[in-house]
């Protein structure tokens, strides 16, 4: 940068006030917006003033000039109010010796910033900028030294051009530190050359990249922008759980997307199949317009899961001495349990097949069947002196409960059994290094999509049992894909349904009233101050809301001994009064008040972690606790294991006093809060409100509306899933 350098926001400065200095100090500044106030050494007379003004990455001993209006503030008095600013370089010694001793060239402290100003004077960023070897005349500077002045000063200049360019862009916060982190040095070459690239960054949408590519001249009929749209219109379909769309509607919501003509989308789209950027599979008898339209790599994993589930069945049948009579005796004596005539099938049936599917809901004993099963396979001669049994599950909690079912024997994230190496972005795990085991035992399977269960299958040599658990009543994956549901409705793997509900559970009104639910049956409340099902009307939200909160911080802690750390409210949507950030805002000021605030989190919090982050071994909603944080890093405690989060990353940590059902899959916990009311009619459904009441352990309660809990339990009408899994399975 040379010292007629500038960049500046692109606003009308006409008929503004403009003040030009050095920041001296950040008093405050938001990484989310960007809000900040800063104290400002005006160049010209010496004199300071507060400066508040959006900007990015504001540092101490940068020099702007500020163009905005004077405002009396009623209690900070006189402040200037600052709408845009250009960013200079200081124009004199005094401030070019401030600028260098601010602390953003680490090598340099006031004393070596005077002495490089004595001998360059005005001259010094133009030396620092084209002749950097000259800095060896200066006494304490070497060769090193100067390589490692350079170096500092040149990503100084780098990052700030970079999240100005960025914040003009209307990306900020951990957004823009996130962006900063994939593409570094480049970050805007990379965006200029290709802004739909930002989509591949989490938490931003098509529309922001659309934006800037519009703003950069790029033409709206543009081949580029419009396959940028198709991609993304089947990559926002994954989000519903399709792995493809149907021609006619992907066309549809691209037209409606981009406002273009039709002929321009259906155009690109033939271009993208003749260049294998899409893949398209005619659906026989049918018109083209219902013929399937796939993203490559969701076609490639679909077609890959049938055909390796198929590869596991065709592998003969397994090892003749397996013995499940002598388990089912061992069942009996060692853990003192009878095996049902339903559980003796499973048993029998993993003994005889390569590839099974366990059903069932909650208290129909599939912890008892994965007991036998490990007892079963346990028999089994290890390999490469592995475990002969692979537990594993969808998520951290998922795996946790297994492994307690399992007497303490480990069970693994599938993550971390593939051992994925998010430096590579692969899984070490593959065909040709596959798993050690003998067999493989995988829990909540209707959690899995379509791209994980195909990388696990990848790792499962011809001749492992592959044993999937799970509740085909609970909601899908969050991901592409309907495994669990496909795999049973083919009827290409041998299903074992457990429907007997055991005396443990007839004792568990939560249990009873899971299975009530399953069959549309008006459900049962406790009377009781002992009993563990509640139901609390109330058919106003701002009042339902009320109950909830005085449930959580009094009744349930004064009442039943329950901590709130360990009672969840599970409610259908993110907004409304009973919504997830509704609830949050009023449970955070309810029941941690006084914690230090860092952006929309205070340290006490429990959290959810929002992406699956490989980097920190952390996955789309596993949850902690937020036990120290700033701006820059949060340190989350997960159950035992402190991870931090640094500044492009921190953005993916929420409140988690409540949650989305959705979320909650995998986890269970004391106690469960559901909230029920006509404002959340839309995402009503018999699967949901199963799935939020089966989460809770010891005491549920709903609070709401009767005629928003029966339509619930009425309505089983799923949202459709574009899927052709159960198709692929049937023609094999």
């Amino acid at each position: 940068m040379t010292n007629n350098s500038s960049a500046s926001f692109a606003i009308d400065q006409t008929n503004l006030l403009s003040v030009t200095g050095m920041i001296d100090n950040i008093r405050f500044h938001s990484p989310e917006n960007g809000y900040t106030v800063a104290l400002v050494a005006i160049e010209e007379d010496k004199r300071f003033i507060t400066v508040v003004v959006n900007m990015p990455s504001p540092k101490t001993g940068d020099s702007y000039t500020f163009f905005g209006n004077w405002e009396k503030h009623s209690k900070y008095g006189e402040q200037f109010k600052a709408i845009s600013f250009t960013i200079k370089t200081p124009s004199t010694v005094a401030g070019i010796e401030a600028f260098l001793a601010s602390g953003l060239i680490s090598d340099v402290g006031p004393e070596l910033a005077s002495r490089i100003v004595e001998i360059f004077g005005l001259e010094t960023l133009h030396i620092l900028d084209n002749e950097p070897d000259r800095l060896t005349v200066v006494h304490g500077i070497g060769p090193v030294r100067a390589q490692s002045i350079l170096k500092a000063w040149n990503e100084h200049k780098i990052i700030r051009d970079t999240m100005i360019f960025l914040f003009e862009n209307g990306i900020t916060g951990a957004t823009a530190a996130k962006i900063l982190k994939q593409f570094g040095a480049q970050t805007v070459s990379v965006i200029k050359n290709n802004p739909y690239i930002l989509t591949e960054i989490h938490g931003i949408g098509f529309q922001t990249a659309d934006r800037i590519a519009l703003q950069t001249g790029i033409s709206p009929n543009s081949p580029a922008r419009i396959q940028a749209g198709i991609i993304y219109g089947l990559e926002a379909s994954t989000q519903h759980g399709h792995t493809y769309l149907p021609k006619e509607l992907l066309i549809r919501g691209c037209v409606k997307l981009l406002n273009v003509e039709r002929n321009h989308i259906t155009d690109e789209i033939m271009s993208m199949i003749d260049a294998s950027k899409l893949f398209l599979e005619e659906t026989p008898g049918m018109p083209e317009s219902s013929h399937a339209v796939y993203h490559p790599h969701l076609y490639r994993a679909e077609t890959s899961v049938a055909s390796q589930l198929r590869r596991l069945l065709d592998a003969g049948r397994p090892w003749s001495f397996l013995d499940p009579e002598r388990i089912i005796e061992i069942m009996a004596h060692k853990h003192g349990l009878e095996l049902s005539a339903e559980q003796q099938t499973a048993v029998y049936t993993a003994a005889q097949s390569r590839v099974i599917v366990i059903n069932g809901g909650p208290g129909t004993g599939k912890s008892t069947v994965i007991k036998a099963i490990i007892e079963l396979f346990s028999t089994l001669p290890s390999l490469n002196e592995s475990q002969p049994v692979l537990l594993c599950a969808p998520t951290g909690k998922a795996a946790k409960r297994m492994s307690e079912v399992a007497d303490g024997i480990e069970a693994k994230t599938i993550h971390r059994a593939l051992q994925y190496n998010f430096q590579e972005d692969q899984f070490t795990k593959n065909s040709s290094d596959p798993l050690p085991h003998r067999a493989v035992v995988v829990d909540e399977v209707s959690m899995v999509d379509i791209h994980l269960f195909h990388h696990l299958l990848d790792a499962i040599e011809p001749g492992t049992s592959l044993i999937l658990v799970g509740d085909t009543a609970q909601l899908p994956a969050i991901g592409p894909g309907n495994v669990l549901k496909d795999i049973i409705s083919s009827k290409a793997v041998p299903v074992i349904t457990l429907e007997t509900v055991y005396r443990q559970a007839e004792n568990s009104t939560i249990k009873t009233n899971c299975h009530r639910i399953l069959w549309k049956q008006p459900l049962v409340f406790s009377d009781k101050n002992d009993g563990d099902f509640f139901f609390i009307p109330e058919t106003n939200p701002d009042r339902a809301l009320t109950i909830i909160v005085h449930l959580v911080s009094k009744i349930l802690p004064e009442k039943y001994g329950i901590s709130p750390r360990n009672i969840i409210v599970l409610t259908p949507m993110k907004k409304t009064a009973l919504g997830v950030n509704s609830l949050n805002d009023h449970l955070q000021q309810t029941l941690n008040p006084h914690g230090k605030q860092v952006r929309d989190m205070r340290v006490g919090d429990p959290v959810m972690c929002t992406a699956n982050n490989y980097e920190l071994e952390v996955f789309n909603g596993e949850t902690g606790v937020l036990v120290d944080a700033d701006n820059r890093t949060a340190l989350v405690d997960f159950d035992g294991r402190i991870v931090a989060f640094g500044e492009a990353d921190i953005g993916d940590l929420v409140p988690t006093y409540a949650t989305t059902v959705h979320k909650s899959q995998g986890s269970e916990y004391d106690c469960v809060i559901v909230p029920l009311t006509e404002q959340h009619h839309v995402m009503l459904a018999n699967n949901l409100i199963y799935t939020a009441c089966s989460r809770a352990k010891k005491r549920c309660f709903l609070v709401g509306s009767h005629n928003a809990l029966m339509h619930a339990i009425r309505n089983d009408r799923t949202k459709i899933r574009y899927t052709r899994l159960a198709d692929r399975l049937m023609d094999n």
